[in-house]
């Protein structure tokens, strides 16, 4: 028993798988629910040995006298894959039968195309059992004309959807009995390689469009898509770039995307520029140029030559440097103005005619006194 189904159940989609292969071997074999239910231990045993329910379906057998060894009807059928689907509500270990399968989008899509054109047969069918009674009624020449040309026209329509239906009838078929075949393997070379090699050095090669011309113009129109190339070191992979630069023609702006690109064991590694020179990496501005043989390039450095300060003039020499200006004084501090003194009051000079009235007034009071 397989460690990793132990105690689980298959799922419901192979298990509704199984069931239709079944119904295809038997027609008319018993697959209800009921039936599942005393299969379903079975089942689950086999698949959980290791069996797949396509190998468990085959293992069935309805032989029923015990003497003749034929292999079984499954066994001799083409067994498709997801024609059928199980219920919505379904859940491992949970039984059911075919009333509750569901066809995938394929077969329902062909099935209803079937019915819907044999029912769009049936009424045109009815349609001209219709134009038949009224053309056997018709009194004029005109009418029966007229009628004679629907029941053509209806009658074409009619065999239209007769082989539509008969065609989604035959793909059904089909897919019931015509195994798939596989779509054919492209066959890895050199020249439809999408990705460099895992081993050893590729190069690879494209051109696209150049916008910059005019339309129609080579380099306008010119567009070969990715591909890698074995190279066997870095010469050989600058040749192949001037040949394929000359074979087609390819101008600077259409050797861009990853033209040019020198991978190692499927890592980048280098990249050969449209002029040639081999760079570090695949950057879009490379700074580290290699060699031919791999190896990083060293730039020459640019010679250092002492620098001489200029001579100085001769009057500039003799003439002696002006001495420093000696620091300004700081000014006094700003002091009060003193307030104007009030104007002195005028006096009477000595000998003036009011001194002597008042000597006269004296000397007369003292003589009446």
């Amino acid at each position: 028993m397989s460690r990793a189904r132990e105690g689980q159940f298959p799922p419901p989609g192979e298990l509704a798988e199984l069931i239709y292969y079944w119904m295809q071997a038997w027609p008319k074999a018993d697959l209800s629910e009921k039936k599942v239910a005393e299969l379903y231990p079975y089942i689950v045993q086999k698949w959980r040995e290791g069996m797949n329910l396509r190998h468990i379906a085959q293992t069935a057998c309805s032989c029923d006298d015990g003497k003749n060894i034929d292999p079984s009807p499954v066994a001799r059928r083409y067994l498709p894959r997801k024609l059928a689907l199980p219920p919505s509500d379904a859940q491992p270990g949970k039984v059911f039968g075919k009333e509750s399968l569901k066809d995938s989008s394929a077969v329902a899509k062909y099935k209803l195309d079937s019915e819907l054109a044999d029912l769009n047969g049936q009424r045109l069918h009815q349609e001209i059992a219709i134009v038949d009674a009224k053309l056997r009624n018709a009194k004029t020449e005109r009418e029966q004309q007229r009628l004679r040309t629907l029941r053509e026209k209806l009658t074409q329509q009619m065999t239209t959807q007769l082989e539509v239906a008969k065609e989604a009838r035959e793909r059904l078929s089909k897919l019931e009995t015509v195994p798939k075949k596989p779509a054919p393997r492209r066959k890895e070379t050199p020249e439809t390689w999408l990705h460099p090699p895992k081993q050893g050095l590729a190069l690879g090669l494209e051109a696209m469009p150049n916008p910059d011309f005019a339309p129609g113009t080579r380099q306008a129109t010119l567009s070969i898509p990715l591909y890698w190339t074995p190279v066997v070191d870095l010469r050989e992979a600058q040749s192949k770039v001037r040949e394929f630069i000359s074979t087609h023609g390819a101008g600077g702006g259409n050797f861009v995307g990853r033209a040019g690109r020198v991978s190692k064991d499927g890592e980048p590694w280098a990249m050969i520029s449209y002029n040639g020179r081999v760079w570090l990496g695949w950057q879009n501005n490379p700074t580290t140029e290699l060699d031919i043989q791999g190896v990083p390039m060293i730039a020459a450095q640019p010679r250092l030559t002492p620098q001489v300060a200029p001579p100085i003039p001769e009057a500039a020499a003799v003439k002696a440097p002006k001495p420093p200006k000696a620091p300004k004084a700081p000014k006094p501090p700003k002091t009060a103005k003193p307030s104007p003194a009030p104007p002195a009051q005028p006096t009477s000079a000595p000998g003036t005619t009011e001194d002597v009235e008042d000597q006269m007034a004296s000397m007369y009071r003292e003589d009446e006194s």
